[in-house]
């Protein structure tokens, strides 16, 4: 609901014209002059008046006629002024009068705004920087911190409720110096601490996608149920749209307890993981590990913008509102820098996720930069080193013991007298032990698997040289040298291609691949798909399924060796998303067991598992409340990433 004028201004003359016209049809009430409608909600319509007494305008929220009569919502109605009039702070309109049980009508009279909603800023705006986003929250993080410390809670934070006056918005306004306003508004369903008010009987009050899990539960809420509606802002400030997302409202309140949402990052690259995890941590589902307080997602707010050198973030806000495109611009060119900066000191410090989370923001503001591209090659080979080197160690000390136990075993045998049944020499049985000086097998060694959602890439120059075990164990000959032969001038053009073979396996195997912009069509034995030696950018995701989180980032296609006419292979492995389990049908307090995947759960309780695969079926056990009852085995089928309804087995 709007307290919003929408002109410029006005005279006594447009004044006494509103009255003899537009005004005509408007409640009357006695100590106000209506002059015209703003904007109506569910439980009231707000118009802009003018207060002959204090000689200024005002805004003035009149109740519905239907609901005039209903006790509950006068008595809600009334706390609301209550409420809010409590609260003395900069970004919170201010109530200045309320109706008395004389008044024909009963009506709340607040500060008049003039400007637009955040709801209309951000239709405008679906692509702010994520800065402005983290500027305009921040605003709204100290208005319900002030609230709070008064035992208020808001129960209602949405961009429909945040009022937003620019100075262009003001009547002769200028934007020399000028800041931009941003007030919270209509605390019309806030529940009050200190009082048992009408909104503390269970009623489920708000709007279905800013709500938290605990209110649509009907949980008991705090400040941190504020800070749940602050993240859904947050992300839609970021991102462009809402998190959680239906058809209809049923949809997005199931989408809401399950608190599956794209992450922000995934959604808009140019936003970068570290805005994405403060978002993420303001949304957790769990209300013990959501940020605790508004002051705290203040907090992390002004430590991301001053890392990035955002000092003012009012000014700021000012700037872009002033000139959004050529802001935009500007903000891009200043802030790459700072982030590979940031990532290069990162990557020397040894912290190779933060170094990734800024390159990969840097590529997505300047994704024409070479240099960029070229430093996450840089740092995805190292870690792909880094990886190699950890296994090798590993095959280095298992051989080590291998080699002292084969040692062990051959001198107790030559030290021990030969038995009567003992196999001759050179004839050694299928069960002896090797004898020392025999060379230890080659342990096997995986090839490095990449960590969950990360790329693997297997480069070019493994294909020719020999594993790490066999390079760590199997003793080689010293090579004599040979004078190397000249190669003929145009041999060097040959063992450098443009172009290499590349193969990809992707698990799932349902994946859509996007190399460079376009669908890649890679499934199948050994498809073979021609790419350009270099950097190039890669998007996996499985269509239609919410089973594995998405990725996105940069693989490199390395040239081969001279000689080396095999197919480069790059394996990725999307991280498998938790699932949601609850059992259905079942008597009170019964369990059911799924021993392969480590399952245990009860009725009424929902449990979540993270599957290998993208699906899983086996069998579960399940059990009876009662001791005596006998436990039955039933079939169970269930899907990654979902919520999964496990029906109790018919006995």
């Amino acid at each position: 609901m709007s307290l919003l004028a929408r002109d410029r201004g006005s005279t006594g003359e447009q004044e006494s014209l509103f009255r003899h016209a537009g005004a005509e049809g408007l409640p009357k009430l006695e100590k106000y002059e209506l002059i015209e409608e703003l904007g109506h909600g569910g439980m009231a319509t707000v118009y802009r008046a003018r207060d002959p007494r204090l000689r200024r305008e005002v805004a003035v929220k009149i109740i519905h006629k239907h609901l005039r009569e209903n006790a509950e919502v006068g008595a809600r109605f009334v706390a609301e002024a209550r409420a809010a009039a409590k609260l003395r702070h900069p970004g919170i309109v201010e109530v200045y009068d309320v109706s008395s049980e004389q008044d024909r009508e009963r009506y709340l009279v607040v500060e008049l705004l003039r400007g637009s909603t955040l709801r209309k800023i951000l239709s405008a705006h679906r692509d702010m920087p994520a800065e402005i986003g983290a500027a305009v929250v921040l605003e709204l993080c100290d208005a319900l911190e002030h609230a709070h410390a008064s035992g208020i809670i808001h129960r209602d934070v949405k961009p429909e409720n945040v009022l937003v006056e620019l100075p262009s918005d003001r009547p002769g306004g200028s934007w020399d110096g000028a800041s931009v306003v941003i007030k919270l508004t209509d605390f019309g369903i806030a529940k009050i601490l200190d009082a048992q008010g009408v909104t503390s009987t269970g009623q489920v009050l708000g709007s279905p996608a800013h709500m938290a899990p605990e209110q649509i539960e009907g949980g008991e809420v705090d400040a941190r149920t504020d800070v749940f509606a602050l993240g859904v802002l947050f992300y839609e400030c970021l991102v462009g749209h809402l998190p959680f997302e239906g058809k209809n409202p049923a949809q997005v309140l199931r989408k809401v307890i399950e608190g599956v949402y794209p992450e922000a990052e995934r959604e808009r690259p140019a936003v970068g993981a570290r805005w994405s995890r403060i978002v993420a941590g303001a949304l957790s589902h769990d209300i013990a590990g959501r940020t605790a307080s508004p002051r705290a997602l203040a907090e992390l707010i002004r430590a991301e913008l001053a890392e990035l050198g955002v000092a003012e973030p009012r000014a700021e806000l000012a700037a872009y509102f002033a000139d959004p495109a050529g802001y935009a611009e500007r903000h891009a060119a200043r802030l790459v820098p700072r982030l590979v900066a940031r990532a290069e000191a990162g990557r020397k410090r040894g912290d190779v996720p933060g170094a990734a989370a800024d390159y990969n923001r840097a590529l997505a503001l300047a994704p024409t930069d070479l240099t960029i591209l070229k430093r996450i090659a840089k740092l995805n080979a190292s870690r792909n080193r880094r990886q190699l080197a950890q296994r090798a160690l590993l095959v280095a000390l298992a051989s080590v013991g291998l080699g002292v136990a084969a040692f062990g075993v051959a001198r107790a045998l030559r030290d021990s007298p030969p038995s009567a049944g003992a196999p001759s020499e050179g004839a050694p049985s299928e069960g002896d032990a090797p004898l020392a000086g025999a060379p230890p097998r080659p342990v096997p060694i995986d090839a490095p698997s990449p960590p969950p959602n990360l790329r693997a890439v297997a480069p070019g120059a493994a294909e020719a040289a020999p594993s790490a075990a066999e390079a760590m164990i199997t003793p080689r000959p010293r090579p004599r040298f040979h004078p190397p032969p000249v190669a003929p001038p145009a041999a060097s053009s040959a063992e450098a291609p443009a172009v290499r073979d590349v193969v990809f396996q992707i698990v799932p195997t349902g994946a859509k691949l996007v190399l460079d912009g376009v669908e890649i069509n890679w499934f199948g034995a050994n498809k073979v798909t021609p790419l350009k030696i270099g950097a190039h950018s890669v998007q996996i995701s499985v269509p239609n399924s919410r089973c594995c989180k998405p990725y996105s980032g940069v693989v490199s296609v390395v040239a081969p060796k001279p000689g080396v006419t095999a197919p480069q292979r790059i394996v990725y492995k999307l991280e498998i998303l938790p699932s949601t389990v609850v059992l259905s049908g079942a008597p009170p307090s019964a369990q059911y067991q799924c021993p392969q995947i480590g399952l245990i759960g009860f009725a009424g309780a929902p449990q979540t598992v993270t599957l290998s695969d993208v699906f899983w079926s086996g069998r579960c056990i399940f059990t009876p409340p009662t001791p005596e009852a006998t436990p039955l085995v039933g079939n169970v089928t269930l899907v990654a990433g979902e919520s999964n309804t496990v029906s109790w087995p018919s006995g």
